[in-house]
């Protein structure tokens, strides 16, 4: 099996709107073993800033990652293991008459998403490690380096599944 993804954000407030990256994602299925299904994943999210905009987010970037899932799924309850890694990527900010470079170290992620099967509804949660190698910022006189940090996340899933897709 196959499966394709497209994800968009879009938030307005009184002043202003703006919008977020657009996510093309993959998955496939490769192997299966003893109810054990092992697949590929990946998720390109693409910067969807004008140039304008730019130039007032440091986080105006691509960003690449792909990984592996093995996930097992009962009658009344799943578990998906995933691992991912991202590719290091930059961007340049101008702030008046200075050029900053920012660059974000490759990341790699690990996660555990277990949850109920309740008919066609899922409920469940996931927790999720990424640890990344650096951040950096360069400009004028000012030379930052976080060195390797990690962030956690945690936190519900809830999704409705037919036959052929799911929400």
């Amino acid at each position: 099996p196959i499966g394709i993804g497209i994800e968009a954000s879009f938030l307005r407030s009184k002043d202003r709107s703006q919008m977020g990256p657009l996510s093309l994602s993959g998955r496939m299925m490769v192997w299966t073993y003893r109810g054990f299904d092992v697949g590929m994943w990946g998720v390109a999210s693409l910067n969807m800033l004008s140039h304008q905009e730019m130039k007032n987010s440091q986080l105006g970037r691509d960003v690449i990652t792909a990984g592996l899932s093995v996930r097992k799924e009962m009658k009344h309850f799943y578990l998906e293991n995933l691992i991912g890694y991202s590719l290091a990527s930059k961007a340049k900010q101008k702030i008046g008459q200075i050029d900053y470079e920012h660059e974000y170290g490759g990341i790699v992620s690990a996660g555990v998403h277990p949850g109920f099967v309740i008919g066609k509804l899922h409920l469940g949660g996931f927790a999720e490690v990424y640890l990344a190698d650096y951040y950096r910022v360069r400009g004028g006189v000012f030379n930052y380096d976080s060195g390797r940090y990690r962030i956690v996340a945690v936190g519900p899933e809830v999704s409705w599944v037919e036959d052929w897709f799911s929400v």
